[in-house]
């Protein structure tokens, strides 16, 4: 009897599916039949089909349920494509809006600002006796510097022009659009990942409600 070719890499579907909460929202009412699921848990995927773990209403006891494949999986790479069609069935199935409105900024993380705090004081910090010159040295001197702000910049440039799309599809007025582009344009990915939350966060509160 073959192997599983899937039951092999559960843990690691398991693990990315966790940053998805409104798909896995999704699964659960659609597919499982919760009615108030929070803090949705994928804990298995195999050939046959996925385990998910809830509290129904938040009240902290855990339910369980079992979620088949039709027809089952033959190997790994058929996995995306048949969790993208289920997601897109579930959303539709529960109402769920794949394009919500954002209309308020929140402030991102902020922990990539001491290294880019870093980088201005080993730029800016000329003496030779000082911090800044002793990790030029170990970093291999201005060139490394020089290099560290190209990437910055470019990156954070390529991230803000991501953003600008995003705002335009999430309709985010102006108001909150600029606060958006300008924390994106500061702290980069970590803006993204603050909008990416919130986009995921409006479409779960959007179920049933969409016309």
């Amino acid at each position: 009897m073959s192997s599983d070719p899937i039951a092999s890499k559960s843990a690691w579907i398991c693990s990315y599916m966790g940053a998805h909460q409104d798909t896995l929202v999704a699964y659960a009412q659609y597919y499982a039949g919760a009615r108030k699921p929070h803090d949705v848990q994928l804990t298995r995927v195999d050939a046959q089909g996925m385990t998910l773990r809830w509290s129904e209403g938040g009240r902290g006891e855990n339910t369980e349920a079992r979620v088949a494949f039709e027809p089952p999986l033959k190997e790994f790479g058929e996995v995306k494509g048949r969790m993208l069609e289920m997601r897109e069935e579930a959303m539709k199935g529960v109402g769920m809006t794949a394009q919500p409105q954002i209309t308020t900024f929140i402030l991102p993380s902020l922990h990539i600002v001491p290294l880019i705090l870093l980088l201005f004081y080993v730029t800016l910090q000329p003496s030779p006796t000082s911090i800044a010159e002793r990790i030029r040295s170990l970093t291999g001197s201005w060139r490394t510097v020089r290099a560290a702000w190209v990437f910055m910049i470019l990156a954070h440039a390529l991230e803000t022009a991501y953003m600008a799309v995003l705002a335009r599809r999430h309709r985010v007025p102006w108001g909150a659009r600029w606060k958006w582009l300008a924390a994106t344009a500061a702290v980069g990915y970590a803006a993204l990942g603050g909008f990416r939350s919130l986009v995921k966060q409006k479409r779960i509160e959007s179920i049933g409600k969409a016309a």
